[in-house]
């Protein structure tokens, strides 16, 4: 029953998607996912059609902040795989193997922490920048959460799909 509880609650937030439909086969897919329906599940909008919209108008120090956690994923990412690779491709330095491999697999631990932390950071940048998003775009800010959905479905179906914009809502230049 602990193993449960522990893992349904800030464990599971951040290391699988909230629907199982959605889990991958590993770990850093998993926690990548988490975080990209984060904003999905909390707000309403697609990160994925608002990335470039968020990055434009972050603040410079979360800009920072993502760019950095990013690095440090992607190259413990490489690394596991490069360690990999060398590792099953140095088959008759049998020394080696057991070691490329073994960094291989640390690496990619590693790496599932970075994917947090890098989904972390995300979090923080569609909490802290999502509103003035939404206003650049020409959007009202919403006064509540489920007006918050309404807004980010129209913004999300005009981004991505070029869906017309009920009322005929302006979109700021």
């Amino acid at each position: 029953r602990e193993a449960a509880e522990f893992f349904d609650g800030p464990v599971r937030y951040m290391h699988y998607p909230m629907r199982p439909d959605e889990f991958l086969p590993t770990s850093v897919g998993n926690a990548m996912r988490a975080s990209e329906f984060y904003s999905s599940d909390r707000y309403g909008m697609d990160l994925i059609v608002m990335w470039p919209r968020l990055a434009a108008i972050a603040p410079d120090r979360h800009r920072q902040d993502v760019d950095e956690a990013r690095s440090e994923y992607e190259f413990l990412l490489c690394l596991s795989f490069l360690g990999a690779a060398f590792g099953s491709l140095s088959g008759i330095f049998l020394v080696i193997v057991p070691t490329t491999l073994g960094l291989a697999y640390l690496a990619y631990r590693l790496a599932v922490f970075a994917a947090i932390d890098f989904g972390g950071e995300l979090r923080v940048l569609v909490d802290v920048c999502r509103l003035e998003a939404m206003a650049s775009l020409g959007w009202p800010v919403p006064m509540d959460e489920e007006a918050e959905r309404e807004c980010w479905t129209e913004v999300n179906e005009f981004l991505s799909q070029g869906e017309p914009v009920p009322g005929g809502r302006p979109m700021a230049a």
